[in-house]
């Protein structure tokens, strides 16, 4: 990891009182005060809510209420915590968990749970999401001891203080499952790896309420609603008490998540469709004539997805338009601004168009993305990949549109 030697912008903060100018307080000290109370917090209740906007849009791409109950949990050397989320509707819904030695993601449709020990996956982290005031602490410890090059504010409010952080690093910082992680500077998805961070900051209660995150593919805000702070004790946590006693768990195993490629429309025709493109006009797979269709299921926040743009646009150029048609349906719900954003950024240099449910359940992907159906001069789908590796899954493609040709 290349590191710069770190540099903070301090902002001395002026409080007032009545009408009354008090001395500026040290930003450096406060952080470390709040750091402080985190670290008091053995138990929070709250209501999450939290909005994802994707690609600089506006307007956002998802909005979840939550309830989260969490526990603090030293033996657990990698988060420190156990915790359950909740359906806000009814308390005792779980539909994640994690006990400090495995998470718990439940499936009430299948009335299963699949246990995950990390034993399959290796990553620098667990669970991809945390409690709400570990990501705090994370990002505040970081902060006051990291050497990366980076720059902070703290702006004084009225109610609250407003801390922001600015990360120029060679690789993109993110907060993940309550760990701060290094992404690789080699990753295809990242073309601008500054991190930014906001942290909203109770001047009453001296703890934070809000945590936003800036991106270049993705924005996150998260509020922390209405919390009940140290009323429990963290040894009477147990997780089964959330797990109905008819519901199976199943262990993770790489089978939990991966999908067929033989998928069930192999050497069948391709189902018809006709789509609105963004400028509300009819497209339908009818309307192309090549000899061969690439037809991708993908999706904006999908990051195999985003890895496959670069060798999607350059089949694009390598092969003459009556030979190879390539065609890119978002099938995660993005609103238009989001797909015109992307489209933007990405430079893609082929149709994309957003699918219906109709569509997607006709081509059996489930709305896992990406998927890929090579369909040929018949229409017939002749291979189906689904995911996507460099080196792996572009070779794959590209020999069976050979081989088709």
């Amino acid at each position: 990891m290349v590191t710069m030697k770190k540099r903070f912008l301090f902002l001395s903060v002026l409080i007032t009182f009545m009408g009354c100018a008090e001395r500026p307080i040290d930003a450096n000290a406060y952080l470390k005060q709040v750091k402080g109370n985190l670290e008091q917090i053995k138990t929070a209740s709250y209501t999450l809510e939290s909005y994802n906007y994707l690609w600089g849009a506006k307007e956002p791409d998802g909005h979840t209420m939550s309830y989260f109950k969490s526990y603090i949990h030293p033996e657990d050397t990698m988060m420190g915590w156990s915790f359950v989320v909740l359906d806000p509707d009814n308390k005792r819904q779980m539909s994640f968990g994690y006990d400090g030695e495995a998470s718990y993601e439940v499936f009430p449709e299948h009335e299963g749970v699949i246990r995950d020990d990390f034993s399959t996956r290796k990553l620098p982290f667990r669970p991809f999401i945390a409690p709400f005031y570990k990501d705090a602490h994370a990002l505040l410890d970081y902060t006051l001891t990291t050497e990366d090059n980076v720059t902070y504010t703290l702006v004084d409010s009225v109610d609250y203080y407003k801390f922001h952080i600015i990360i120029k690093e060679d690789e993109q910082v993110e907060l993940i499952g309550g760990q701060i992680v290094h992404n690789d500077a080699a990753n295809p998805i990242i073309t601008d790896p500054t991190s930014e961070y906001e942290l909203w900051i109770d001047k009453q209660k001296d703890l934070p309420y809000r945590l936003k995150r800036i991106q270049e593919h993705n924005t996150s805000d998260s509020q922390c609603i209405d919390p009940v702070i140290n009323a429990e004790n963290p040894e009477d946590f147990d997780i089964s008490d959330y797990i109905p006693y008819n519901y199976v768990v199943k262990p993770y195993t790489r089978a939990s998540q991966s999908r067929s490629e033989k998928n069930a429309l192999l050497n069948l025709p391709a189902p018809q469709w006709t789509l609105q493109t963004m400028d509300g006009k009819d497209v339908s797979l009818k309307d192309f004539h090549s000899k061969l269709i690439l037809l991708e299921f993908s999706g904006v926040a999908c990051g195999p997805c985003q890895a496959a743009v670069p060798f999607l646009k350059k089949l694009r150029e390598d092969y003459a338009e009556s030979d190879l048609q390539i065609i890119s349906l978002e099938s995660w719900g993005a609103n238009d601004e989001t797909m015109k954003a992307y489209q933007e950024k990405k430079q893609l240099n082929y149709p994309y168009v957003r699918a219906t449910d109709q569509v997607i359940e006709a081509y059996k992907t489930g709305k896992a993305a990406p998927w890929f159906f090579l369909i040929d001069k018949t229409r017939f789908v002749r291979k189906v990949f689904y995911g996507f590796g460099l080196d792996y899954t572009d070779l794959e493609i590209k020999k069976a549109i050979d081989e088709l040709l």
